[in-house]
């Protein structure tokens, strides 16, 4: 599939629209996202298995690719970003959420992107992996690595 010009194997999905995602329940994803990953990363294999088995709502954050409605994506992992509990979770983060919302809506969120750059050195260093994946629209590339290499 390609969508204005950002190439993607993903399956065309249609947004989760009947979602509503408030600031009340905001609170309650981030919060079931960091409990998945504790269950994902436990010492303890009944945990591990319970999490591989399936979590409506770490799925739902795992994966905020083309089925989630892009402002419930932003917020979502906006506020997962603020309140990653350690460097490991904010890496795990980075790595599934955040790049998905690159990957599925950098063209959307340019704008975003760029000014969320200028304002939050963690976002910045956050965003300084993903930039330059092809997924990426070029023009966007090039805005965001003068933010992240040059500095607000």
């Amino acid at each position: 599939m390609v969508t204005a010009g950002l190439a993607t194997n993903a399956p065309e999905v249609e947004p989760l629209t009947d979602l509503v995602v408030t600031y009340d329940n905001l609170d309650d994803l981030v919060d079931g996202y960091f409990a998945h990953y504790h269950r994902l990363i436990s010492s303890k294999r009944a945990d591990r298995l319970a999490a591989q088995d399936g979590d409506p709502l770490g799925e739902f954050l795992m994966f905020v690719g083309p089925g989630v409605a892009p402002e419930i994506a932003w917020d979502a992992v906006v506020a997962l970003l603020d309140r990653a509990p350690d460097a490991d979770a904010l890496a795990f983060v980075i790595s599934g959420p955040l790049q998905d919302l690159v990957t599925y809506h950098a063209e959307q969120f340019a704008d975003r992107l760029v000014e969320r750059c200028r304002q939050d050195a963690g976002f910045r260093v956050s965003m300084a992996s993903l930039y330059r994946r092809h997924e990426v629209p070029p023009e966007l590339q090039s805005r965001l690595a003068s933010v992240i290499e040059n500095g607000p």
